[in-house]
């Protein structure tokens, strides 16, 4: 990858996600998921990982041995994004990274999304068909620890051995449960995960307290961690009991940990990848810690107005 200034950097990749995601809002213009300013960082870690993940694996798997690769999200969404103002729109996280792929040149063979809105899923399907006309794809309309088992069932069932890039993207901790997650986990490839910190803290303060949604809440932050959480002094060692559960999982050891800004409770885009790895999940670390840190919420939302076109320079300076 050549070597761009921040600017350069941060202005290549709203411009992808703003001209694909104004052409995919034509197909059912009023089925979007809304995002906060902040949510194009979370993307940027996403798809940053593709330009290191899909190189590799075509090289050292699939032009050597046969593999396909794969990309599963796991909380797709309907494939466009819209501000809460409705005047911006973003390719989702599951097209951005066909398009990432594909503007590569090593796209990936098969995508498996998850979307448990039948009508969000419905439209991801066409906004998918636009775009992967080529190559397989399933959606599926339900809840992830629902369909967890049945996604690596079909991958374990395809002739050609499979790698995949999976993202568990969730809205705090709805639907992420160490059951829906587990099984992905085992799979040949790389994850990233979307971690609220500040929000498994209040899970695991209200599950100590003694009221009647203790014990569910208890059950629910268990399942998630295992023991131990209850020991936990502050809100880092609970993501920390996270990483280190996960890590457990063979294949997942190398561990790279991007922190994203928003209205003053962060929260983290995990990335997890095999032994061996770990120079370069540092280095995807190191380098989208740097690109995103340069720009702060306040000169993000106007550079969205910039790149949007309604606004003719950006004042100030990047930090």
């Amino acid at each position: 990858m050549s070597k761009k200034t921040d600017e350069e950097f941060l202005h290549e990749n709203l411009q992808l996600y703003i001209e694909n995601g104004k052409t995919l809002s034509q197909i059912d213009p009023e089925i979007v998921n809304e995002y906060g300013n902040h949510s194009v960082l979370k993307l940027i870690c996403m798809h940053y990982w593709i330009g290191f993940f899909c190189p590799i694996c075509y090289k050292n798997l699939k032009e050597k041995y046969g593999y396909n690769l794969a990309y599963i999200d796991t909380m797709a969404g309907a494939g466009v994004t819209a501000n809460r103002e409705g005047n911006n729109f973003f390719c989702g996280s599951c097209t951005g990274a066909i398009i990432r792929s594909n503007n590569l040149g090593k796209p990936f063979d098969f995508i498996l999304a998850v979307e448990s809105d039948k009508t969000r899923g419905e439209t991801l399907v066409k906004r998918l068909s636009s775009i992967f006309s080529s190559q397989l794809f399933q959606v599926y309309s339900d809840s992830l620890e629902n369909v967890s088992d049945e996604i690596v069932r079909f991958v374990n069932s395809q002739k050609q051995k499979t790698v995949s890039y999976i993202v568990i993207d969730p809205e705090g901790f709805e639907g992420l449960t160490w059951k829906a997650i587990f099984p992905l986990l085992t799979c040949k490839g790389d994850a990233m995960i979307t971690w609220f910190e500040d929000g498994a803290w209040r899970i695991k303060q209200a599950a100590v307290q003694d009221h009647r949604t203790a014990e569910g809440q208890a059950r629910m932050i268990e399942e998630l961690l295992g023991p131990g959480w209850r020991t936990a002094s502050n809100p880092n060692e609970l993501t920390d009991l996270f990483i280190q559960r996960v890590r457990r999982i063979p294949g997942k050891e190398a561990v790279g940990k991007v922190k994203i800004s928003q209205n003053g409770s962060p929260y983290y885009m995990l990335l997890f990848s095999m032994a061996g790895n770990e120079s370069i999940v540092k280095k995807w670390e190191n380098e989208v810690s740097r690109r995103i840190g340069s720009v702060d919420r306040d000169d993000l939302s106007t550079l969205l107005e910039v790149e949007s076109g309604r606004q003719k320079t950006l004042f100030g300076s990047f930090k």
